[in-house]
């Protein structure tokens, strides 16, 4: 049984995930009864009383709170726990600050997944903390195979991973909203604007599903003196790309300091 401890954003593309695969048995806890209540009905899953009977009835158990909430969810749990796997997907959080918390030789591995597991296309990377095992690392790549691609990486570098593809998703969506944004001011209806952003970006990912690499995938769309270039010229100009490395290092640097 796989209990999962929190059903915000991310605890439900998991479900969902998972659900739409067919590839687990599921409890859940939420402190939000209203939303627990509709999770159960959504997901037709079984859900806890309170934490500590989500734990006893859990071989695995998945922590989806907030950062700032692990703390308290992990002294909650603390007496029921009794050497279950531990899978945090907690950003910034390390595998040592759960063991630390619970106290015992707990095996931990740490997950930063996307958005994207709500589609059963997500990014998992995946840590293995000190006392997880061989076997234990498997049954989570498992579990997190079924909503999307796993990575297995160093702990020391999912910082960075967190950064690129656990808050990727955000990124994108920032992007297309502002290119919704200036087809507006260029004259376009907010109807005509989004489904013309939408389907260019649904089209655009689909091609790089043939695996060229985004440079020659730019220069079939820029032709030279063109209008895609005359674009791109003036976001090399306003120092695009090193706005977005700087964007990434902050992202980086806060998952650094939810950790302490």
């Amino acid at each position: 049984m796989l209990g999962i401890l929190g059903c915000g954003n991310m605890g439900q593309a998991i479900i969902k995930g998972l659900k739409s695969k067919k590839r687990a048995k599921i409890i859940a806890f939420d402190v939000h009864k209203a939303r627990l209540s509709r999770v159960k009905k959504r997901f037709r899953i079984k859900t806890a009383r309170n934490s500590n009977d989500l734990v006893s009835s859990s071989k695995v158990i998945l922590i989806a709170v907030k950062p700032q909430d692990i703390a308290q969810a992990l002294r909650q749990v603390k007496d029921s726990y009794s050497n279950q796997l531990i899978i945090s997907i907690a950003a910034g959080i390390s595998t040592s600050f759960v063991e630390k918390k619970l106290g015992k030789r707990v095996r931990v591995i740490r997950v930063m997944p996307n958005l994207a597991a709500k589609v059963s296309m997500g990014v998992c990377a995946i840590s293995k903390g000190r006392y997880a095992t061989r076997k234990d690392l498997s049954t989570v790549k498992n579990i997190f195979n079924a909503v999307g691609i796993t990575v297995v990486l160093n702990e020391k570098q999912i910082n960075s991973v967190t950064a690129v593809s656990g808050s990727g998703p955000g990124y994108i969506y920032y992007f297309l909203e502002s290119l919704e944004q200036a087809a507006i001011k260029l004259g376009l209806s907010p109807a005509l604007a989004h489904k013309l952003v939408f389907h260019t970006a649904k089209g655009a990912v689909s091609i790089m599903s043939e695996g060229d690499s985004f440079s020659n995938l730019i220069k079939q769309v820029a032709s030279r003196k063109g209008t895609t270039e005359a674009a791109l010229k003036y976001l090399n100009s306003q120092k695009f790309k090193k706005t977005v490395n700087a964007a990434l290092e902050r992202a980086k640097k806060r998952a650094q300091q939810l950790s302490k």
